[in-house]
């Protein structure tokens, strides 16, 4: 964070403050806590829920922001059901239990500085051809090979951030040939986006779009 956003911060900080123990209202008092810690934090919108007297039953109390519009009054029964009812069952802070479950699902996903390394089944459009991509990524590099039908064949070299692929297509005999820009699903096995050929050859595409497929990869014995 720059030295000037810090010292904005601070003084929004300051402001909100200020304002907050001039209020002697318990209601706007909360209105006004709730809304501020959404504009610090940039949030969409935000809510706060208070237990009632038998600790059976969290009710949304004060909403602010668009996102948060119809859940005032709103109950949440207090089991593990829900973050805000386990929060309020066990005592865990929030942001605890919702790092303990990014944990784990990102135990699920391929590491982001090898999601695309392995070989991928790809097919041009409109043509339909057909060929095979082997990728290693390294972070946001990417180098490679590849085989299309018709007996082309050459390296690839490109980037990935922000789940966005751009590939340099060069031939073994005509240098640099095509660039691909593509998006990675959410699957983490899709590839799909546009192509652009350099050389151009009489009655062929010279653009149009490719989808990509990774292969499953063999399990050892």
């Amino acid at each position: 964070m720059s030295g000037a956003n810090s010292f904005a911060r601070l003084s929004r900080l300051y402001d909100i403050v200020r304002s907050l123990t001039s209020l002697r209202q318990l209601d706007k008092l909360l209105d006004q806590i709730i809304a501020s810690a959404a504009d610090m934090l940039e949030a969409k919108g935000a809510a706060l829920l208070l237990l009632d007297p038998s600790g059976s039953k969290l009710s949304v109390a004060v909403t602010s922001g668009r996102n948060t519009v119809g859940f005032k009054n709103a109950a949440l029964a207090v089991n593990d059901l829900s973050v805000e009812g386990t929060v309020a069952l066990h005592g865990t802070a929030r942001i605890e239990l919702l790092s303990e479950r990014i944990s784990r699902l990102r135990k699920t996903l391929p590491s982001d500085t090898e999601a695309l390394t392995g070989a991928w089944d790809v097919t041009y459009l409109p043509s339909g051809d057909k060929g095979l991509f082997q990728l290693r990524q390294s972070g946001t590099l990417l180098v490679g090979e590849y085989t299309l039908e018709g007996g082309w064949k050459g390296s690839l070299q490109g980037t990935f951030v922000d789940g966005k692929v751009l590939l340099h297509r060069i031939d073994s005999k005509l240098g640099r040939s095509s660039d691909l820009e593509g998006i990675l699903a959410p699957d983490g096995r899709t590839l799909r986006g546009t192509w652009q050929n350099f050389i151009l050859s009489g009655g062929e595409a010279t653009s149009g779009q490719w989808v990509a497929k990774k292969k499953q990869e063999k399990s050892e014995p």
